[in-house]
């Protein structure tokens, strides 16, 4: 979904890496379904043609564009206010994840392409279906990178309950009809019924999987720690916070000389302040060689 370089977040890495590999096999061409800016930056955009083979960046379709919402548009309602709340009212999940402009516009490429194999990353598995309903179909691998994100469920769906059946029968037609899922960890193969059949395809560090990683051992008996981790995305936030406040006091009365450094975008800055000044926690935020901090 959205622009796989430059690889500063981990979802971006993961699928430089999934384009590399598949790279191997023979050429690859990428769609990008979604209205990230960064592939119009003048240092992105050459990248993106010269090593993903981009075809084209699909902005979702506004919520507001389909009925009832669109019979409203230009009617005493301005577009950004009706797209609130035709998003409001189906459901973040539902408005975002059954585009079907983005699915039939998917679709389209595949048809002219004719490809050996279509691979959706991080997006919601309804956006395969476009592909999955064409009668001479490729083979299509659903990677699911993180399942609260990309599928649908009984708490995420929209409000109305119609409709959020319907999407679910549909997102679980997508899964049984994929001839390839995987998963980024064990747990993700019980999150929802049709992933059960789902491979394990773990993430690995950025440094790790361009050999980047130093090869000394650090200097025995020293206790530092290092957390790389786009912070800024919710997430990870709260998972930082749980650590710094259900561990980490434990790791300090157990080692008083404990360490941690916090690398990756920020939180917001009065939550950043906050970890600084926890003990033993330095807090780094972006950088640009996180191999360094590894060689630490």
């Amino acid at each position: 979904p959205s622009s796989p370089w430059p690889p500063t977040m981990g979802g971006r890495q993961r699928a430089v890496l999934l384009v590399r590999a598949l790279a191997r096999l023979g050429p690859v061409a990428t769609i990008v379904t979604s209205s990230d800016p960064i592939t119009d930056e003048p240092d992105v955009a050459p990248v993106l043609a010269r090593d993903f083979g981009l075809l084209e960046v699909v902005p979702p379709g506004r919520p507001s564009l389909r009925l009832p919402w669109r019979l409203a548009r230009g009617w005493l309602v301005r577009k950004r206010v009706l797209d609130a709340w035709a998003t409001r009212w189906d459901g973040a999940a539902g408005a975002l994840r059954s585009d079907p402009y983005t699915a039939e516009r998917v679709a389209q490429h595949v048809r002219h392409l004719e490809p050996d194999l279509v691979a959706f990353y991080g997006t919601s598995a309804l956006v395969a279906s476009g592909v999955l309903d064409l009668r001479d179909r490729p083979r299509v691998w659903l990677d699911v990178d993180d399942v609260p994100t990309v599928m649908v469920d009984e708490a995420s769906g929209p409000r109305r309950a119609w409709r959020r059946a319907s999407l679910l029968r549909r997102q679980r037609a997508t899964l049984d009809a994929a001839d390839v899922l995987t998963v980024t960890k064990g747990e993700d193969l019980e999150s929802a019924p049709g992933l059960r059949r789902a491979t394990v395809l773990p993430n690995l560090p950025w440094s790790l999987a361009e050999g980047r990683l130093p090869t000394v051992a650090p200097p025995p008996g020293r206790a530092r720690l290092l957390s790389v981790a786009s912070m800024s995305w919710p997430p990870h936030a709260e998972g930082v916070a749980w650590f710094l406040d259900d561990v980490w006091p434990r790791v300090r009365a157990s080692r008083p000389d404990a360490t941690l450094d916090l690398v990756g975008s920020p939180p917001d800055a009065s939550r950043a302040a906050a970890w600084s000044a926890v003990p033993g926690v330095r807090f780094v935020g972006r950088v640009d060689d996180v191999a360094a901090c590894y060689a630490e």
